[in-house]
């Protein structure tokens, strides 16, 4: 399997986690609407039939619950795997072409798949030192500061964005997202 299908893959299951996740809390909330439209409703209100009603058993949420928390692990565990196998690519030939963007795809499983923003850091820092005028680079920028933004350091995202000013092409819709920032407005 590719790697293209393997990150297709995983964004898949992702979508699947949250779509189940997102159902069960409707579930679950039609229900407690409904209890709480009855006991705030006149008894001729609350009497009336209701068109359609939609239980939900406590055990159903659990096993819905614990196939969300299945899916999850195994989203996470193939990214661990895919993160692996970037790595040893990487190791074996630094200077492939494709290198950049196989450092690219390792912050973006840290960050987005295993929401582990330290290791994301790494790797998007790795991508601006060592290949700078790659065409990932402004977005391994935006990026890095995404991440100290969720880590609530404030301060070295306002770093990274000067960096961005500072260094990359004020044409490019990145450095004007990073002066933007700079000056508060987004």
């Amino acid at each position: 399997m590719s790697f293209a299908e393997n990150v297709g893959e995983l964004f898949a299951k992702r979508r699947e986690v949250l779509v189940g996740a997102i159902i069960a809390l409707v579930l679950l909330s039609l229900g407690v609407l409904k209890t709480l439209l009855q006991v705030a409703q006149p008894p001729e209100i609350a009497a009336a039939p209701a068109a359609e009603t939609v239980v939900v058993t406590p055990e159903e949420v659990s096993t819905r619950m614990k196939l969300a928390e299945k899916l999850d692990a195994a989203r996470r565990e193939k990214a661990r795997a895919a993160i692996a196998e970037h790595k040893v690519l990487i190791e074996t030939n630094w200077r492939a072409e494709d290198t950049p963007d196989r450092v690219m795809a390792m912050g973006n499983l840290y960050q987005y798949q295993l929401d582990d923003y330290q290791s994301a850091i790494q790797q998007y820092r790795s991508l601006v030192s060592n290949f700078p005028n790659h065409s990932q680079t402004p977005q391994a920028y935006v990026e890095l500061a995404t991440c100290f933004e969720r880590l609530g350091d404030d301060t070295q995202a306002k770093y990274v964005y000067r960096e961005m000013v500072d260094s990359l092409d004020p044409s490019l819709q990145h450095t004007k997202f990073a002066r933007l920032k700079l000056e508060g407005k987004q």
